[in-house]
Order: structure tokens, then sequence, then C-alpha cells
């Protein structure tokens, strides 16, 4: 087949340092010429090359050659010391400030499983995939946790490196690698149940949306799954649903809009501490009469006291310490053979 001798010539080539590392491999027009190929033969070319770690297809800019002599290599835990990288597209401050964060950390570095290894945190933010891999070739890592990374195109990315990985905090089941989530539907149960047993008869949940897409992030809509199928088995009509762009400039008049909107409502599932901050005020600035009932289940990890007119909020919460040290084992422990995902309780807690 010719796109199996295209590969062939490509990667002797590139072994060979024909094209230097981190260089570009001519356009896909002039290795058409080139091969006396058509388009679609020279990409399932490249794609076999991407999967070897060979080259890296960046959108927008071009397909670019891998260091050969840095490719990674399954490693031997028994013989080279530990080294993780923990791979977070959030921002370093914003990150390093959450206790989210510090408590997958010490998950990972409490697992008896590092045997005194050392994990680097690598925030991906603002960077691309060949920064990211000059990242691990320098700190010479041989295995990668990441943590709520949502960017689609960078995770697929990553995978194509031959190191062990595993996602956690993600919900995506279409990924290939092993991933370590919270449970969100059984979240929604619980949040819904909470409020509906407080008396709530009128219940909005308010979660967010990507700016290109009307639709919730996949955690939200499983937390809406979870709240709207537990709704049903306890007989409640009176939940509702609204979405807030998840962007800084939008955020608060859309979900100041939804609190006016549903001003009828006195139980509130809010599916991030953004949400409930920009809904605050407007709640609080009801009457007396149409506050004094009201309660609210926030989706989030940070610590910290949250009240609502005095009264404090609930949180719904999955235990991070235990996310990382699951994450940890699944990375290492390779005497057993772990679901392809794992998932974590949630629970409900005021503090």
């Amino acid at each position: 087949m010719k796109y199996l001798t295209i590969y062939k010539q490509l990667k002797a080539d590139i072994l060979a340092g024909k094209y230097s590392p981190n260089t570009k491999l001519p356009y896909l027009k002039q290795l058409g010429i080139l091969y006396d190929s058509a388009l679609g033969t020279l990409e399932r070319a490249i794609r076999l090359l991407e999967t070897e770690g060979l080259v890296v297809a960046i959108p927008s800019q071009g397909i670019y050659v891998r260091d050969p002599k840095a490719l990674f290599i399954q490693p031997n835990f028994r013989k080279e010391k530990i080294r993780i990288a923990m791979l977070s597209r959030a921002d370093p401050l914003d990150a390093m400030s959450a206790g989210f964060f510090r408590d997958i950390i010490g998950g990972i570095t409490t697992s008896e499983w590092m045997q005194g290894g050392t994990i680097y945190p690598i925030f991906c933010h603002g960077k691309d995939i060949l920064e990211i891999y000059k990242e691990i070739n320098v700190l010479e890592i041989n295995a990668i946790i990441t943590v709520d990374f949502f960017d689609e195109g960078l995770r697929r990315a990553i995978e194509t490196i031959k190191l062990p990985i595993v996602h956690a905090d993600l919900a995506d089941i279409g990924s290939k690698k092993p991933i370590i989530t919270p449970n969100n539907q059984q979240g929604g149960e619980i949040a819904l149940e909470k409020l509906y047993s407080l008396g709530h008869r009128s219940i909005l949940y308010l979660g967010h949306h990507m700016q290109k897409q009307r639709k919730m992030d996949p955690m939200g809509m499983l937390r809406w799954l979870g709240a709207s199928e537990k709704a049903k088995k306890l007989n409640f009509r009176d939940l509702r649903f609204e979405t807030a762009t998840y962007l800084e400039s939008k955020t608060a008049e859309e979900v100041q809009a939804a609190i006016r909107k549903h001003s009828d409502c006195t139980g509130f599932i809010f599916g991030s501490m953004t949400c409930f901050h920009e809904a605050k005020s407007n709640l609080e600035h009801r009457t007396i009469k149409g506050r004094e009932n009201i309660d609210a289940v926030i989706f989030s990890l940070q610590h910290g006291p949250e009240s609502l007119d005095k009264k404090p909020v609930i949180f719904c919460r999955f235990n991070g310490n235990k996310m990382g040290n699951l994450a940890a084992k699944t990375l290492l422990d390779k005497s057993w053979s772990y679901p392809k995902i794992q998932y974590l309780p949630m629970f409900l807690e005021s503090d």
C-alpha cells in the first residue's frame, strides 16, 4: 500500500536527520508532489508517524518533527526513579491557591507506589504541545497524570506520548487512557435529594456552557442527568435548568438574568463557585420573605466557609486526596488490571 511506503520513507528520513527536530515537515501539497500521492494517502502516512511519536500535527501551524533521540519509552519503575508530571490547563496562580490541586498532589506523593519518587506540576495554560514536550524531556518525566484537562485536542496530542498516562477529574469516556473521575451523576442525585428533603419545591440547576457551544461541559451534563433522574423518582416536577457562558465578561450578566427569570425558586444547584458568587448578591437582595427559605448546593472543591444571607451553603465534593492516591496506584501498580474508568463517590458537607 502506497501510504505505508511513504510512511517508511518519511520515518527513515526523520531518523537519518533529513528533517531536523522541532522543524516543520513540508506542506502536504509539497509532499503530494514529491511522492505523487493524494491528500488522503499522505494523511494516513502522517497518522502512523504521529502514533509512533515521530511527528506532531498542530492545527493551523503544521506538522512538526519531534526529536527521535528524546522519544519516550516505557519506563521500568523497578530500576528508574519515578518522576511524574502532573499536567493541568489551569492558570498556575489559580491552581496552586486551590485546595483541590494540593489535595491531589498530596494523594500522589503519599501513595505507597511512589517509592520516594517526585511529582512535577506542569501548567499548560498558554503553551503549545511542543513546549510541553520540551518540559517533559528536560525533567526526564517517565509517567503522566493529567488533572482537569478538558482541552481535547491538546489531550489527544499528549496521549501519543509513549509513557504511562492516567487522567484525573475527566469525564471524556472516549479517551483511550485510564480515567479517575468523580461520580458526577451520583452528585447530581444527592444534591437534588438534599434540597427536596429541605422542603424546596421549585429548584433551579445553574451550570456552565462553553462560549462557542450552547451545551454544558461533560461533568455538568452528568450532574444534570443525575438531578433530573432523581426528580423523576421523587415525582418532583419543578426542576429547572439554565446555563451561563464560561467566560468572565458574560458569566455575571447571564447568571443574574437566570436568577431574575426564576425569582420564585428557593432551591439552587450551582455547577461552580463562579456561578454561585455571581448569583449571591442578586439572591440576597430579594425581599426578606423571598430569601428566608433559600438553600444552595454548590459543586466545588474550594475550601473555606460560604454563606447565603448568613446561612451556610452546602458543598457537593469528592475526596481529592483519594483521587491522587488512586491515580498514582493505577499508573504505577502493574500487578493488577484496573477498570478503564474508576468513579469516586461524591458527598455533601458544609464548611
